[in-house]
């Protein structure tokens, strides 16, 4: 025992390092900064404005309740806002995640529990998706959740059905996509022979209907019902199914090991087959970097195999729960892996890396009986492989965030004689410009007045952005380039796509090409009509960007129409 707890500390701490002191990205710089919001008014966390999409907008718009601001605001006003302080203490709930998980696996049998533990701990969507993000702390809710309700304890049976009740409503205030639990907790207590015990399931409802009746105080409706989903005529429902197999795919190399170990007569050869697939990628990758193998072809071939293996990863998770009489322990696995399945095929606006882990550690304690028949060589080759890319991903979305700290420090301190700075470009980038002292375009309260000739835009590409007026007359200053290199030929940087990524729209690349792009214009003529637009998609600045040097000057305006 105390063998596998330093292993799960030790995991812990390879997570937390390769983070640490990674750049704000994505939706990082927002939690933050409703987190500074929350510490001076924590009784209207919802009632502030801030910026996303294009331009300020009312905190109550946001998709995810203040939970997690909280525990952010505590630890900010003792220790700030940096990167390490926020990392820190997101870090706390991934130590949780690991052991409920640990726990988890071991009452479920595992002859290995610290090996499961790996899979998850060192794969590509649990460390890619730390930073500041909400989905690893809710992760750690949900397993805690199922901690409480599923692994026997000696204390007395209510208290731990009242815990289990305060946690899951915990991970509503964190994320109202812990809905589906909300059903699995009585069906618990059913199963259990529990009936007496009913009415601590009603505490999450009761706590959520509290909540809304605050909102309706604070700003006027329920926060949970005021929020857009995509409907299913806006995009069909087998293309959703193919995008969570894609971006599930391409998280989870343990597939195909899962899946061999459903099969008597081939698991004996597992290691051999697992080896040679292996090495088949890999010489396909060095294809792809040698340019013996195009980038757009490697995209399909990718997301072929990306298919295959998440439908691979579906079909061992069935295979392993099919037993002749399942007890209750697999029947809450099941119906927490397809609730929570179910709820991001509906309601996720688009497929993720990290809606993904929600549901993997499901399948993972669902494939233990058939993990436990594999070989020690081809376990450890899974493990291997699994926290090679998982390592390679977070090396290459560290260098992708970086390069837009580094950047809004340089473009502030070399244009600084040049006039007032604006900013388009929201994730990271808008953090780190608005630290920088860059005013963040349309509508800057901290600026004296708007966006004026003579001005200096900055724009970055390949984030998601305002949109820029039409009539805005922009004379090009300069362009920087972030060069590929052998640490981003993993490529997570096409559109932060381990954060967004979708049908069509892989997780991850191989490419020597794809680079990241800032552009530096200055205001030249603003016209009546260029009020910002309210579309949700940005509108970059486009006119013969390849064609430029890495820091050069483009003798010709652009105009947006």
């Amino acid at each position: 025992m105390a063998r596998e707890g330093f292993l799960l500390l030790l995991i812990w701490g390879i997570a937390t390092w390769v983070d640490l002191d990674k750049p704000f990205q994505v939706d990082d710089p927002f939690h933050v900064e409703m987190a500074q919001w929350v510490e001076q008014h924590p009784t209207k966390p919802l009632s502030g404005s801030i910026v996303w999409g294009n331009g300020l907008v009312p905190m109550h718009h946001g998709n995810q309740p203040p939970g997690f601001y909280y525990v952010l605001a505590a630890s900010g006003s003792v220790f700030g806002y940096s990167e390490r302080a926020m990392h820190l203490t997101r870090s706390l709930f991934s130590l949780l995640a690991l052991v409920c998980f640990f726990r988890l696996a071991r009452a479920r049998g595992a002859r290995s529990p610290i090996s499961v533990t790996a899979l998850l701990a060192l794969g590509p969507a649990f460390l890619v998706n730390q930073g500041v993000m909400i989905d690893v702390p809710l992760l750690a809710l949900h397993l805690l959740f199922f901690d409480l309700l599923l692994i026997p304890r000696n204390d007395s049976p209510s208290r731990r059905y009242v815990l289990a009740g305060m946690v899951l409503f915990a991970g509503l205030f964190f994320k109202y996509n812990t809905a589906p639990l909300l059903f699995l907790f009585p069906l618990a207590l059913i199963l259990n022979n529990e009936k007496r015990l009913l009415w601590t399931t009603l505490i999450p409802p009761v706590l959520l209907g509290l909540w809304c009746c605050w909102n309706l105080w604070e700003f006027g409706s329920p926060h949970l019902i005021g929020r857009e989903a995509l409907s299913l005529e806006q995009r069909p429902l087998w293309q959703r199914i193919v995008a969570w197999m894609t971006t599930a795919g391409a998280i989870a190399p343990f597939a195909l090991s899962l899946f061999l170990a459903t099969l008597p007569r081939i698991r004996k050869h597992s290691t051999w087959i697992l080896c040679a697939a292996l090495l088949v990628f890999v010489l396909f990758a060095i294809g792809v970097h040698q340019g013996i193998v195009e980038e757009r072809t490697a995209d399909t071939l990718l997301f072929a195999a990306f298919v295959g293996n998440g439908g691979l990863l579906i079909a061992a998770t069935m295979r392993s729960s099919r037993r002749p009489r399942m007890d209750i322990f697999t029947w809450m696995l099941v119906g927490w892996c397809v609730s929570m399945m179910s709820f991001i095929l509906v309601f996720a606006p688009f497929m993720a890396t990290r809606h993904v882990l929600l549901v993997i550690p499901a399948m993972l304690l669902l494939a233990i009986p058939v993990f436990d028949r594999l070989n020690g060589s081809t376990r450890g080759l899974t493990i291997a492989s699994t926290a090679c890319l998982g390592l390679l991903l977070t090396l290459s979305d560290r260098l992708y965030a970086d390069y837009y700290r580094h950047q809004a420090t340089h473009y502030a301190v070399t244009l600084r004689d040049e006039g007032r700075l604006w900013s388009t470009g929201l994730w990271g980038w808008y953090w780190y410009t608005k630290q920088a002292g860059i005013f963040i375009y349309p509508d800057d309260p901290s600026a004296a007045e708007g966006l004026r000739t003579g001005d200096v835009l900055l724009t970055a590409h390949n984030v998601h952005g305002q949109e820029i007026a039409p009539g805005l007359r922009l004379e090009p200053l300069m362009d920087s380039y972030e060069f590929p290199s052998i640490g981003t030929f993993f490529c997570t940087g096409h559109h932060a796509s381990m954060f967004t990524s979708d049908l069509g729209h892989l997780p991850w690349h191989l490419s020597r090409s794809r680079r990241n792009h800032i552009s530096a214009h200055r205001v030249t003529v603003i016209r009546n009509d260029s009020a910002p637009g309210l579309g949700p998609t940005p509108t970059h600045v486009q006119a013969d960007l390849d064609d430029r040097t890495t820091e050069g000057v483009v003798p010709r305006s652009i105009i947006h129409r």
